[in-house]
């Protein structure tokens, strides 16, 4: 057995050396809203930065609290949900889209983020309802009403907007069934 020498192992590492980018520093403001209460608006927490000339400009402006973005989906979903055809039946329990009038919530993780969540639980939920959502006669099972496309709708909503899942999920998901709602 080969042996080194101790002060081959004690060798000092290389010195790192810093970037050669200067910025200057952030300064965080953690100053709360005078409009702040209990139960009112959340605080807004700003971060800015001083320039050169020790002025400060806001960079950013976050609120805490639920997504709530707007997505060119749903609101491509919800027009065309409310311009199906009067003659279309409304949604009951054993109808195929009847899944999705239930609360949304039921297939919330609540430890599980974002995109995460379609692959923990709202793909397979979507597969066992839709099958792989690509079938040609999608226009036989569209409904009217909670029970039917309203609570597609409101589903879809929910995760897109509410827990931040990509729209892009859904769209491809829901593709034959937003096909078959624009020929109607």
């Amino acid at each position: 057995m080969v042996q080194g020498s101790l002060s081959a192992f004690m060798k000092p590492r290389p010195t790192l050396v810093p970037p050669m980018v200067a910025h200057g520093p952030f300064i965080q403001n953690n100053a709360i809203s005078s409009n702040f209460s209990a139960t009112g608006p959340t605080p807004e927490l700003e971060f800015e930065q001083r320039d050169d000339h020790g002025d400060q400009e806001d960079l950013v402006s976050l609120e805490k609290g639920p997504v709530n973005r707007r997505s060119q989906f749903i609101e491509r979903l919800e027009g065309l949900v409310k311009q199906i055809p009067k003659s279309i039946p409304e949604g009951s329990q054993d109808d195929q889209l009847a899944p999705f009038g239930d609360d949304p919530q039921n297939q919330d993780v609540s430890t599980v983020e974002g995109d995460e969540l379609w692959e923990v639980n709202l793909n397979s939920f979507l597969k066992g309802v839709l099958g792989w959502g690509t079938e040609d006669a999608m226009e036989r099972i569209v409904r009217r009403g909670k029970k039917g496309m309203d609570g597609v709708l409101e589903f879809a909503r929910y995760f897109v907007v509410e827990c931040g899942v990509s729209e892009g999920l859904f769209e491809g998901k829901f593709s034959g069934l937003l096909d078959a709602l624009e020929r109607m």
